[in-house]
């Protein structure tokens, strides 16, 4: 009986740890990712912050003045990152959100073999919105 009430308030204390996506009202963006050779390449941070705020974020780029809300608490924000795979035939991007404790709390992996670079890193974003966890954080 000690070890199930021990195990108990063991899983209530990680539980009281975590970060819920639910107080979560901000998204920071990077104006610029490293695969990327100058600000809003592609359109993509654009089209990012375009869809996380459809999904009811405050979104915001890295270098803008940060909302008083987040100095005040820094886990109601997510951080972005946007990276992209090597590959030879296709473009591939890997969209993943991390919490103030550094822990992944969604990721998105979209895959595109379109030949022309502007459509394909769009078609990639949009294959890892639509294929993912991204979309179930809707506020």
């Amino acid at each position: 009986m000690k070890k199930i009430v021990a195990f108990l308030v063991m899983m209530m204390s990680f539980g009281m740890n975590a970060q819920s996506t639910n107080d979560v009202e901000y998204i920071k963006l990077k104006k610029t990712y490293d695969f990327q050779g100058e600000q809003n390449e592609y359109r993509l941070n654009s089209n990012m912050k375009f869809r996380f705020e459809q999904l009811g974020y405050k979104v915001y780029f890295d270098g803008e003045e940060v909302p008083q809300e987040v100095k005040n608490n820094p886990c109601k924000e997510l951080i972005c990152n946007l990276t992209e795979e090597k590959s030879s035939l296709a473009t591939i991007l890997n969209v993943e959100l991390v919490n103030c404790k550094g822990v992944e709390v969604a990721k998105g992996k979209g895959e595109s073999r379109l030949k022309l670079h502007k459509k394909s890193y769009m078609d990639a974003l949009d294959k890892a919105f639509k294929y993912s966890n991204l979309n179930s954080l809707k506020k």
